[in-house]
């Protein structure tokens, strides 16, 4: 037999479920993108996504970009700057509601979509033209999690 909730025991139920986070992607390589994916057994509301990015005295127009996708094809793709030139280090931050913000003493920014994500979907950096010796670094994603299990 199964049991009857009331209204404020089901909203209860659903709260504990929710649960807020900073994910921590894996530092990539020099010269490699980041990338994680949503586990299995959750939904992530992306609340923000920080991350810095060094660029090498090689001469190129990088446009560092994070792609979102269901882990096959792509649902969005965001962006804070038109393009980091050599030798720079950016401070970029993505968030709903964010206007784009130029370069302001290293930091830039930028809006994203409002964007709930399934298990298996892939949050990643993509950057055109990115050299061999640039690094991101300090990647967090602040999410809203959902346990469905």
């Amino acid at each position: 037999m199964s049991k009857e909730y009331s209204p404020q025991e089901l909203s209860f139920e659903a709260l504990k479920r929710v649960t807020y986070k900073s994910i921590l992607p894996t530092a990539p390589a020099a010269g490699s993108e980041w990338t994680t994916t949503v586990p299995a057994n959750k939904i992530w509301e992306i609340l923000a996504i920080h991350y810095h990015l060094a660029t090498s005295a090689t001469v190129a127009s990088r446009i560092p970009k994070v792609s979102f996708t269901d882990g096959t094809s792509q649902i969005a793709e965001c962006r804070t700057v038109s393009s980091q030139l050599a030798s720079l280090t950016y401070e970029h931050t993505l968030s709903p509601n964010t206007p784009v913000l130029t370069l302001v003493g290293g930091l830039v920014g930028g809006p994203i979509p409002k964007l709930v994500l399934n298990a298996g979907a892939v949050i990643s950096s993509t950057t055109d033209l990115i050299q061999a010796a640039d690094q991101y670094s300090q990647v967090v994603i602040y999410v809203k999690e959902i346990n469905v299990a």
